[in-house]
């Protein structure tokens, strides 16, 4: 069984493409640049999380 590289499993898990789209249509520029997006929004979740005294790691 062949397992898929880490970037390409978080942008599958994280909804930002489907393994399809990042064969035919997308970049590998456009695949850090969903990285990009995945770390912020997880950056962000985080700090709302903190804000409201709850730990990220919860």
């Amino acid at each position: 069984m062949r397992s898929l590289p880490q970037t390409i499993a978080c942008i599958l898990m994280g909804r930002m493409a489907s393994l399809h789209e990042l064969q035919t249509c997308y970049s590998v520029r456009d695949l850090y640049l969903m990285l990009d997006l995945i770390i912020l929004q997880m950056e962000n979740h985080a700090r709302r999380l903190q804000a409201t005294g709850m730990s990220p790691r919860a």
